[in-house]
């Protein structure tokens, strides 16, 4: 079987007025609304309206902090205690003759 090349490929031709309704549905919708050329070609997206829930605005609490702490507080001990075993155990090899 022949591989055809790219510029040889035919593609499939949409009915009449489908391929703008396919077109339609696949834009972004920051571009759906006016365009506006003033503005150098930049999406350009009004956040005016936005309404964020309370929780997103106000920051998020800090829910068990401590057992946190703990954790990486444990882990920090443990990488010490392991990089001082591996140091102890190097200090301790024979040297090569």
């Amino acid at each position: 079987m022949k591989k055809e090349s790219r510029s040889e490929h035919i593609p499939v031709v949409a009915p009449e007025g489908e391929a703008a309704k396919i077109l339609e549905r696949l834009t972004p919708l920051e571009e759906r609304g006016n365009k506006n050329p003033s503005n150098g070609g930049a999406i350009v997206i009004g956040t005016g309206d936005l309404k964020l829930p309370q929780d997103f605005t106000q920051g998020e609490k800090d829910k068990g902090g401590l057992l946190k702490d703990r954790v990486a507080l444990a882990i920090l001990i443990f990488s010490l205690v392991f990089i001082a075993f591996i140091a102890w155990q190097i200090s301790t090899m024979p040297s090569p003759d």
